[in-house]
């Protein structure tokens, strides 16, 4: 593609008319945009509260599977709703998970929240959703969780179709869940309630 391109509804018609939805349903303001930006990786950003971004190479496949593209900018949207672009506090957040297990315990539970509240928010089916992070895994030869949780604090793609599948919204049950799982898997004990507190 060369350059970053703005979606609209003349050049990309189907997936502006979803964008447009998720604005209407988390009620966004009208001047939120969303680009198409170049990338290694089939990925979504949440840049500032005007503007969100899809990687082209994840556009490619709209086509033949819009429910991965659908997906990935309704995770991108509860990012969104909670405040979690590129602010200072996240960034602090972002950059603190590489050396602090209680950070990454936030970037955790941040991550599990857009994919459980994004997979609802897109409607997607039980089926979308494991196809989804499927393609996902493979395309971006994610890592698996116990690499995941080391590395980046994110929950694999098995535990995303897991807690997507099985809760319908975000709970503190859920957020203490994945958190145990994170302390069992990596032998670290963690203050739940303060990582619950920097949410």
């Amino acid at each position: 593609m060369g350059k970053s391109q703005k979606v609209t509804n003349m050049s990309h018609p189907n997936l502006y008319n979803f964008f447009s939805q998720l604005k209407v349903q988390t009620s966004s303001p009208n001047d939120l945009e969303l680009w198409i930006v170049e990338g290694a990786l089939m990925n979504g950003t949440t840049v500032n509260s005007k503007k969100i971004t899809l990687t082209d190479t994840l556009i490619n496949i709209y086509s033949q599977k819009p429910h991965v593209v659908h997906y990935m900018l309704a995770h991108e949207f509860i990012h969104y709703k909670n405040g979690e672009y590129l602010s200072w506090k996240n960034a602090f957040i972002k950059l603190g998970s590489l050396i602090s297990k209680h950070l990454k315990g936030v970037v955790l539970l941040q991550e599990i929240r857009a994919s459980i509240e994004g997979v609802h928010l897109a409607n997607l089916t039980p089926k979308e959703i494991q196809d989804s992070q499927i393609t996902l895994h493979f395309e971006n030869e994610n890592s698996r969780k116990q690499l995941s949780y080391k590395s980046v604090g994110y929950p694999s793609r098995v535990q995303i179709i897991k807690y997507a599948q099985g809760n319908i919204s975000f709970t503190p049950t859920v957020a203490y869940d994945i958190l145990s799982d994170f302390e069992k898997t990596l032998n670290i004990k963690l203050w739940k309630k303060l990582i619950l507190k920097l949410l």
